[in-house]
C-alpha cells in the first residue's frame, strides 16, 4: 500500500513475513534503501513498530508498517538486523504462566 505525499515523496507499507515458533517468532521485512540511522523501531508484548526512511533515486520514501502479533513476546529479548534492505526481528514468545490454587 501507497501513500503519495507531494515534492516526490511517498510512504511506503513495507511486505512483511512473520513466522510463529513454538519458543520465538521471526519477522522479516523489505525496506530496500534504509540505513541504519534513518530506522526506527519500536515494540511492546503485541505490536511491532517500523518506521524509517530512504532515498531512492530522486524520491524520498517514508516507510511504516505497524503489525499485531498473534502472541505475547518479551520485549527486552528483541534482537534486530538490516542486511541488504531486508530488515529481520527475533524475539522470545512470554510463557504462559500457570499457577495451582487451593481450593477452599
Amino acid at each position: 500500500m501507497r501513500y503519495y505525499l507531494p515534492e516526490h515523496e511517498e510512504v511506503v507499507e513495507p511486505l512483511a513475513d512473520l513466522r510463529v515458533m513454538v519458543d520465538q517468532i521471526k519477522l522479516s521485512m523489505d525496506i530496500p534503501g534504509v540505513e541504519k540511522k534513518n530506522l526506527e523501531l519500536k515494540v511492546s508484548e503485541k505490536t511491532v513498530i517500523v518506521r524509517a526512511s530512504a532515498v531512492i533515486g530522486k524520491r524520498n520514501v517514508h516507510y511504516y508498517r505497524r503489525i499485531d502479533l498473534p502472541v505475547e513476546i518479551d520485549p527486552d529479548s528483541v534482537k534486530a538486523r538490516l542486511t541488504a534492505g531486508v530488515l529481520e526481528i527475533t524475539a522470545r514468545i512470554k510463557p504462559r504462566g500457570f499457577r495451582e490454587v487451593t481450593v477452599e
